[in-house]
């Protein structure tokens, strides 16, 4: 780099990420939420397995959090759903 001369700095990879974080209990989605955005990413929140499969989902997370003991679907059966519903969206488009 030349001396005197500034580079406009890349743009921080923590942008454009996304986490999605599935949890009954309000408090921990809360805390997690919080936690997340404090450091500078994009967070959705579910308060179930149910409510993230019923919603469209126009991004792609770049992580989850599953709760593995959900009420009705633990976050273990969601993880396992999951591919199948990636595949169906591909399938469709």
């Amino acid at each position: 780099m030349k001396e005197g001369v500034r580079t406009k700095p890349a743009a921080s990879p923590v942008e454009d990420q996304i986490v999605f974080v599935i949890d009954d209990d309000p408090d921990m989605r809360g805390a997690l939420s919080k936690l997340f955005h404090s450091v500078g990413l994009r967070v959705e929140v579910f308060a179930s397995a149910a409510e993230l499969l019923q919603r469209e989902l126009p991004d792609i997370p770049s992580c989850f959090v599953l709760d593995v003991r959900l009420q009705r679907s633990s976050g273990l059966d969601l993880h396992s759903e999951l591919p199948v519903r990636a595949l169906r969206h591909l399938s469709s488009s």
